[in-house]
């Protein structure tokens, strides 16, 4: 459930912002 989480993030770096 990492791989998922790390894509999604990528996807939508919102956390990241």
């Amino acid at each position: 459930a990492k791989m998922a989480t790390e894509t999604r993030e990528a996807n939508l770096p919102k956390s990241d912002s």
